[in-house]
């Protein structure tokens, strides 16, 4: 299941609440970090930054890649809205001790219900290109959007191309 299920719904403190399922794992963002500081997943060139992805580790990224894209597919065919695609809000869990993932998408409090067609495709495409961002930090280990020294190289890229 790619999104949590809810449990039960009740109050809290005089407010409605809902009850979903414990998800297991952890979040995109700290297996992006895991795998991109281990080090021996990458294979340094000269000047010492990551140009290449060992084959099994690029198996288990373009898995989670199309995990990802199912579970926002299945979002939007229930005329939702994530409005809030991050690593943070995806949850990476392994199978049965196996090297497949599980991928759960998490962070639904923004999300946005469009019964109106034309406002519901304008903010499907603010969905994708949140999960090209997604995607662009699962292969970088680098966020697109976040100028630092990490990412000066990108950016550096970015500016001879125009």
């Amino acid at each position: 299941n790619s999104v949590r299920s809810a449990i039960s719904m009740s109050e809290f403190d005089g407010f409605p609440a809902i009850y979903l399922q414990w998800v297991t794992g952890i979040t995109l963002s700290r297996w992006i970090r895991s795998l991109h500081k281990k080090g021996n997943s990458s294979h340094l060139s000269e000047g010492g930054c990551s140009t290449l992805i060992c084959k099994q580790d690029m198996k288990i990224i373009l898995q989670l890649a199309c995990n990802i894209s199912k579970a926002i597919a299945e979002i939007h065919c229930a005329g939702v809205i994530h409005n809030n695609l991050t690593p943070s809000n995806i949850i990476v869990g392994d199978i049965n001790g196996s090297e497949n993932k599980q991928v759960t998408v998490i962070g639904l409090g923004s999300a946005s219900f469009l019964a109106n067609s034309i406002e519901f495709l304008s903010n499907v495409r603010r969905d994708i290109l949140s999960l090209g961002s997604v995607f662009f930090e699962m292969f970088t280990g680098k966020s697109p959007f976040k100028e630092d020294d990490d990412n000066e190289e990108f950016y550096d890229e970015k500016e001879s191309e125009t």
